[in-house]
């Protein structure tokens, strides 16, 4: 993840994050490394979400494939990268970067928009890492984007106020 980019992860139904914590690896600020991956839950069915529709409808949404290899695929659109990740044709993560600027918050409406559409088309939760990786509903965007250092720095630096979830 870049300087100006904040990223977060949605899982298919049926899988759940898996967040461990590095042993020795840190962070340039001394924080210890998380390391997350997708695995599919004991009671999960194979195949509920295939990838290459989720591709499709991404695509319908005005997205652009900028990177196709074995088990992952790029697409992009204004701001915000989106990157799934496949087993066996199944979707099992799809994770959001969405690049900071000055003028975020003026977009904030609109991805909170998008992610809940996406959410709702395909039954996909957000991972709350911090919590982790409890899956929560995409009404928590903006709550687990303001969790990282790029955010964090951007808010400080050009005065953002600081996101509210609704019903919070």
């Amino acid at each position: 993840m870049g300087w100006q980019e904040s990223r977060v992860t949605l899982l298919a139904p049926g899988w759940r994050q898996v967040v461990e914590i590095s042993p020795r690896a840190r962070t340039f600020g001394g924080i210890p490394v998380r390391i997350t991956r997708a695995v599919r839950e004991e009671n999960g069915r194979a195949g509920e979400v295939p990838t290459e529709a989720v591709r499709r409808w991404l695509e319908q949404h005005g997205f652009v494939l900028r990177e196709q290899g074995k088990g992952v695929c790029k697409l992009e659109r204004d701001d915000v990268l989106a990157e799934l990740y496949d087993k066996d044709g199944e979707l099992a993560e799809l994770e959001l970067t969405f690049t900071l600027s000055r003028d975020a918050p003026t977009r904030w409406e609109a991805w909170q928009a998008f992610v809940r559409e996406l959410c709702a088309a395909w039954g996909l939760r957000l991972a709350d890492w911090a919590a982790g990786g409890k899956l929560v509903g995409p009404e928590e965007l903006l709550r687990l984007l303001s969790q990282t250092v790029s955010w964090q720095d951007f808010q400080a630096h050009f005065g953002w106020p600081t996101p509210v979830t609704p019903g919070r």
